[in-house]
């Protein structure tokens, strides 16, 4: 459903059309010799691949590492600027997607943005970001939407995790309830969201959620430990007393509870079926690489609920395979996509765990066959990221204007 604009602005598409350009901030432990070089270096290698132009965002001190990268994986300088950001500016975040919103100004059609998090560090790589590449600023002051969670279909469909949402309601500030907060959302950004996330009317999971709350506040277990009671992709706890696990967790009937960002388990492909209707993968487990068996059998229960709401909504729903690992599913559906021409940056994990080559050929099936990409890059080298930070390509990467 798309209500009539509020604000004189549109979110950018999820699926870019034409040459990608992508910024991607080069972190210090992506500098040669640190943990995640090889990961840095498979995605530029993978862009370069694929046509993308990239904008490396780097420190002062990793800026020669940035164009040591750059000229290692033979990306000409004018496919592949590097640009070093201030020190009062580069904060150690990892997901640069989810520090900004980009849009489209209606009026004029010229880029845009919108803040999304307000946390000390994020607003001045924010505004060097928007001054930067000459984004216009949006000001949508009441809500705080990640980029890794708001993904647009078309014009009729956008698609919004359950923790933006949850995010604008803590009942000990006065804050909004669910249907307040969701009303509040649809009004500034002139859309009507369909809101992904856990089925809150399952009592199993709404349990597990509870107990694993209860266990972090009584200092049983730490926020993001895999082991005890943790159901899947529960590992940011925001709470801080035992007064918020009534409200916070079990939302009441119809409604959803935060599970994991969009993007992770949500691939938007660009394409439509024969009927019109936009087609979308949700990641479907059928592996299972951690001895967490119940978190993976609720990854399934979850992912379940998504393709099922999708589906209602009218979209076509493809499961691709994936596998439970560690904290999550592992994001096969973190993608870069683009169309005309057709390219899908495809993360795959079979170089790095054993057992997945056949999953990443199975994605890389359903992307080149059912879709009809020409072009199915595969970007390995990710594994370690996925299960240490919970993120993957896409959360690494901003659209930025062509031009």
């Amino acid at each position: 459903m798309t209500l009539p604009a509020t604000n004189g602005f549109a979110l950018l598409p999820a699926v870019q059309k034409g040459t990608t350009r992508l910024a991607f901030k080069l972190w210090d432990e992506m500098r040669p010799g640190g943990p995640y070089h090889g990961a840095a270096k498979s995605l530029l290698a993978a862009l370069k691949e694929g046509g993308a132009r990239v904008d490396l965002l780097a420190s002062e001190k990793s800026s020669a590492a940035a164009a040591a990268l750059r000229s290692d994986v033979k990306f000409a300088p004018n496919g592949c600027e590097v640009h070093v950001v201030p020190a009062t500016a580069f904060n150690s975040d990892y997901w640069l997607r989810d520090i900004l919103l980009r849009a489209t100004e209606i009026a004029t059609g010229l880029p845009a943005a919108t803040r999304t998090k307000n946390k000390e560090g994020f607003g001045k790589l924010r505004d060097w970001i928007i001054a930067r590449f000459h984004l216009k600023q949006i000001d949508w002051p009441d809500i705080l939407l990640d980029g890794g969670d708001s993904l647009v279909v078309d014009d009729r469909y956008w698609l919004l995790g359950a923790g933006s949402v949850s995010d604008m309601i803590r009942p000990q500030r006065g804050d909004p309830a669910w249907s307040q907060a969701l009303a509040k959302i649809a009004h500034d950004v002139g859309r009507q969201p369909l809101v992904l996330g856990a089925d809150s009317n399952t009592l199993s999971l709404t349990v597990r959620l509870l107990l694993s709350r209860v266990e972090e506040i009584a200092g049983l277990r730490k926020p993001g430990d895999p082991k005890g009671s943790q159901p899947a992709g529960e590992a940011t706890v925001q709470m801080t007393t035992g007064a918020d696990l009534s409200a916070d967790l079990v939302p009441a009937n119809g409604e959803k509870s935060e599970w994991a960002h969009a993007d992770m388990v949500v691939a938007v492909t660009g394409k439509t079926d024969d009927d019109g209707s936009p087609i979308v993968l949700v990641a479907e487990p059928t592996a299972k690489i951690c001895p967490q068996s119940k978190a993976a059998t609720d990854a399934e229960e979850i992912l379940g609920t998504i393709a099922k709401d999708l589906k209602a909504a009218g979209l076509k729903v493809i499961r691709n395979p994936a596998a439970y690992h560690q904290l999550g599913v592992l994001p096969y559906n973190n993608v870069i996509v683009q169309t005309d021409p057709d390219v899908v940056w495809l993360p795959t994990f079979g170089s790095d765990l054993e057992g997945m080559k056949a999953i990443d050929d199975e994605n890389i099936r359903i992307w080149h066959d059912d879709l009809k990409f020409a072009k199915v890059i595969p970007v390995p080298g990710w594994s370690q990221l996925a299960s240490e930070q919970q993120g993957c390509i896409r959360c690494a990467t901003l659209p930025l204007p062509a031009t």
